[in-house]
């Protein structure tokens, strides 16, 4: 019976880690998804400062 609890417990424990493996490589090693989000992020900074800096006057 303990053999069959252990097999229980592995697949709890097993899923959610394979899950979550999964979706930092998706995300994470995706090389066009990384460059996506630095456009992203370049774009959000230039519109941002100057935006500040004129509603600010």
């Amino acid at each position: 019976m303990r053999y069959n609890i252990s097999r229980i417990f592995g697949v709890l424990v097993g899923i959610p880690v394979a899950f979550i493996v999964w979706l930092i490589t998706v995300f994470a090693l995706d090389l066009s998804f990384i460059i996506d989000m630095l456009i992203s992020f370049g774009s959000f900074i230039a519109s941002y400062f100057p935006t500040q800096r004129l509603t600010s006057r």
